[in-house]
């Protein structure tokens, strides 16, 4: 090989090269008859190389560096990567206009669903339909009438069998069945529905994992494929991480473990920032932490102002507290984002803006409201189960607004960007209403208690969602036993990739770093 660093006649540095190959061939052959398809690459490369130094030699064989010609030993093989298998025997992939031609022992029809079975008819813009049935264009019955007798043609293809499929679902969307697989009854022949297959191999990973490997499988792969099986089998596979030594968390870094333990995982237990979008608009994050941060500070500065609850004489001097505070937030914005915050915050012909949706949605709430805290911090220890021992740690959050009415009870809120969750992932505003209490004991000489919790959702249809439709007493016992559930799973190091909802995948800030091996029973 070492003439080819020298410059010289592209057919001699083929040849060379061809030699070179073939030795290498004979003396590294593998087992038959797993490695056909190489056989067959090796085979076309070594064709192709022949190919190329007789063109060469019978054209143009000036001299010239071996890097140059090797750019078009590249183009061919992209070309063609494999010599064709010819012959009658063995599995044919062809259209349904190829197949009518063909002698099959068993047919495969697959993928029948609408929209494809018949395809779609090709629209011609420029033209009147009456105009192109004039000239002998085919209408629309004639088209389908054509489709429905090649379907036919197919059904009587093969000699033995004609097996028939279709799909369910595509990018996670249903699709209907073809029409066509009504017309199967009719074709005279003998119908079996095969059942179900439980457990079969959907996709690639499904097969590799589930299935057997062949007899004939090589070294090293066999190797491989047998460690990832049998490491699927551990406890580590599914998320086991060990035992957690963290001592301190908060009600948000929970709630987010039960929308999914494994981003929890990421971002709390191994650091990760989350991956920016790069979005043209304002990020769900970026507008959650404006409208918590513009809240609190109107709420600060009403009270400053010696005002409490929001009522129809002061609405207007509302709006105005809170039109003076969006424009402060509109001049901190970035540059390019400023034209949106402007219209989310103050809304626009089309729509009301958010400083009035959260002041009308306060006056259809009325109260006797004594005191507005605002950004309360509570503090709850609790005990979290370490193998054998259980380990004291702390768990902290801040509630966005405490409202103390004048008969003794308070109403919790929490402000939310997007959507409220659901009610079997709701822990976070639970949690602070019921250490809100024992934070509250003693305070201005009284003891209080929990009349309301409430989620203020700008992306729910209903803004003001409610934590509970009745008696809030048992929501929140429920809220904190839920709490404890999840720092026992976090003290035992269990991070399973089990999402609360598969669309949390389509956005998720960790996609590059999650394996999605998603568990049977979700």
């Amino acid at each position: 090989m070492q003439e080819l660093e020298e410059p010289g006649p592209p057919s001699a540095q083929l040849e060379l090269l061809a030699a070179f190959l073939r030795r290498q061939r004979v003396a590294e052959a593998p087992p038959a008859p797993a490695a056909a398809r190489e056989l067959r690459a090796a085979d076309a490369v070594l064709e192709g190389l022949e190919e190329l130094a007789r063109t060469y030699r019978a054209i143009d064989d000036t001299p010239v560096d071996f890097d140059a010609l090797a750019a078009s030993v590249r183009r061919w093989i992209e070309s063609r990567t494999f010599r064709p298998q010819t012959g009658s025997a063995g599995v044919h992939l062809v259209d349904t206009r190829a197949a009518v031609y063909g002698r099959f022992q068993t047919v495969f029809v697959v993928g029948l669903v609408e929209d494809e079975w018949p395809p779609p008819p090709q629209r011609v813009v420029f033209y009147p339909q009456p105009l192109l049935r004039g000239l002998g264009w085919a209408g629309e019955s004639d088209r389908l009438h054509a489709a429905r007798a090649r379907f036919g043609d197919l059904l009587r293809l093969a000699g033995a069998r004609v097996a028939l499929s279709a799909f369910a679902l595509e990018d996670d969307a249903p699709v209907i069945p073809s029409m066509f697989m009504e017309d199967v009854a009719d074709a005279g022949l003998a119908v079996v529905r095969e059942p179900p297959q439980d457990g079969a191999p959907v996709v690639p990973d499904d097969a590799l994992l589930n299935t057997p490997p062949p007899d004939d499988l090589p070294e090293p792969a066999s190797g491989w494929l047998a460690l990832r099986q049998r490491r699927r089998n551990g406890e580590r596979y599914r998320g086991a991480a060990g035992t957690s030594r963290r001592e301190a968390y908060t009600t948000r870094a929970l709630e987010q473990y039960l929308a999914c333990p494994f981003k929890y995982f990421a971002r709390y237990e191994l650091g990760l920032e989350e991956e920016q979008g790069g979005e043209v608009a304002l990020s769900p994050l970026s507008r959650g932490a404006i409208l918590r941060r513009l809240t609190a500070r109107f709420w600060a500065a009403w009270q400053a102002d010696g005002e409490q609850a929001i009522t129809p004489a002061n609405l207007d001097r509302a709006l105005d507290r809170f039109q003076a505070l969006a424009d402060n937030e509109v001049r901190a914005a970035p540059a390019a984002d400023r034209a949106i915050v402007r219209t989310w915050l103050c809304g626009s012909a089309a729509a009301p803006g958010l400083a009035e949706q959260l002041c009308r949605l306060e006056l259809a709430q009325p109260a006797d409201v004594v005191e507005c805290l605002v950004d309360l911090q509570v503090e709850e220890a609790c005990e979290a189960p370490r193998g054998e021992d259980a380990l004291g740690v702390r768990v902290h959050g801040t509630v966005d607004r405490v409202d103390l009415l004048s008969d003794g009870t308070f109403r919790v809120v929490d402000y939310k960007a997007g959507r409220a969750p659901t009610a079997d992932q709701a822990l976070q505003l639970a949690a602070h209403a019921r250490w809100a209490e024992r934070r509250l004991d003693g305070y201005r000489g009284r003891t209080w208690r929990t009349r309301d919790a409430v989620y203020v959702a700008l992306g729910d249809t209903r803004l003001r969602v409610p934590l509970a439709s009745g008696s809030v007493e048992p929501v929140l016992e429920e809220g904190a036993t839920r709490a404890a559930g999840v720092l026992e799973r976090i003290g035992r190091g269990a991070f399973p990739v089990r999402p609360s909802g598969r669309h949390l995948c389509t956005h998720c800030a960790y996609a590059a770093v999650c394996r999605k091996e998603y568990s049977e029973e979700q």
